[in-house]
């Protein structure tokens, strides 16, 4: 599959508090779980680190994504 255009990723933008913790995280995973599968693209099988995206300060959002090369990328 090609990595580029509408098909050729799956993300979601997560809730980030202080602690680096997500709200709902299950959730969102279960969902890009689904879409991945739709999608056709191999999810790796650890989660991703989004623990470091709090770096301490207010809440803020974090994009997780995968573009099925087998790794997480998180940016805050």
């Amino acid at each position: 599959m090609a990595l580029n255009g509408p098909r050729s990723e799956v993300f979601t933008t997560v809730l980030v508090n202080q602690k680096g913790m997500v709200a709902d995280w299950a959730l969102h995973f279960a969902r890009m779980k689904d879409h991945a599968k739709r999608l056709r693209i191999d999810l790796p099988d650890q989660e991703p680190l989004i623990g470091d995206a709090g770096n301490g300060r207010s809440w803020q959002l974090a994009r997780v994504s995968c573009a099925g090369d087998g790794r997480w990328s998180v940016q805050t």
